[in-house]
């Protein structure tokens, strides 16, 4: 038997990124965490289901079947769901301008973002070290984000 759910109390990016889309995408469509997650087909709940889907896989948070359990639902609906969108996106100008905007609101939130700055970064021995970093950083969050906090306070102020 399960627990009952909680909402969290923890910050926004220790709650899980996938979450964090869930939540951001139902407030901007009024509608709950709950009916976004339903099996409701309505059109007030399909599309921003999709669209949150699409938001998960194009940050690369999880895999396709990842996705689809966070969401209650297949692989194959996450799949659709990320080619519906994307289509939308090229017909649907008003579309695309909404979707860009959640992604931009939510890219400085997910952790994976991180090593997509990086290689804007000119010196190979800098890339290097900063892919490193994010990559530590990527594990610590999902292993122990108390440690990982702990171990960033110590080298808050080192950098050069």
């Amino acid at each position: 038997m399960s627990a009952p759910a909680v909402r969290s109390t923890a910050p926004a990016l220790f709650r899980g990124p996938v979450r964090l889309i869930q939540e951001r995408v139902a407030e901007e469509f009024v509608i709950s965490i709950d009916e976004l997650l339903s099996t409701d087909r309505a059109v007030m709940f399909v599309e921003p289901r999709q669209i949150a889907m699409y938001l998960a896989w194009i940050c690369r948070l999880k895999s396709l079947p990842e996705i689809g359990r966070l969401f209650n639902r297949d692989h194959t609906t996450v799949l659709h769901a990320v080619r519906k969108v994307k289509s939308l996106i090229v017909k649907n100008a008003e579309y695309a301008a909404r979707v860009e905007r959640l992604r931009a609101e939510l890219a400085p939130q997910m952790p994976r973002t991180a090593l997509k700055q990086v290689e804007s970064i000119d010196d190979n021995q800098s890339r290097d070290l900063a892919h490193k970093l994010a990559r530590l950083l990527l594990v610590g969050l999902r292993r122990d984000p108390k440690l990982l906090i702990d171990t960033l306070r110590r080298f808050e102020g080192t950098a050069p």
